[in-house]
């Protein structure tokens, strides 16, 4: 959502060596709508410090939702923003 969420709960975590998938629940409220949901999922990496958030999958369906992740949308800005968004 461009307002961000409200509120967010961290669901299962799934771990692949030293990466881990978590879902993230999160719920926008605005007084007197119906809460919107939606899940995206924290890609995790093991660091010597511990565990770190290196990348968001985002998962919001509706028209003008973030697609795909959060380092190549980014990525895309940063291309953009120095002139390569020919």
């Amino acid at each position: 959502m461009f307002e961000g969420a409200t509120a967010f709960r961290i669901g299962d975590c799934t771990a692949h060596g030293a990466k881990a998938d978590c879902s993230v629940s999160l719920t926008y409220e605005s007084p007197g709508d119906k809460p919107q949901r939606w899940s995206d999922t924290a890609v995790l990496v093991q660091t010597a410090s511990g565990w770190r958030v290196d990348d968001i999958d985002f998962g919001g369906n509706w028209p003008f939702a973030n697609k795909g992740t959060l380092k190549e949308n980014l990525t895309f800005a940063i291309h953009n923003a120095q002139g390569g968004g020919d």
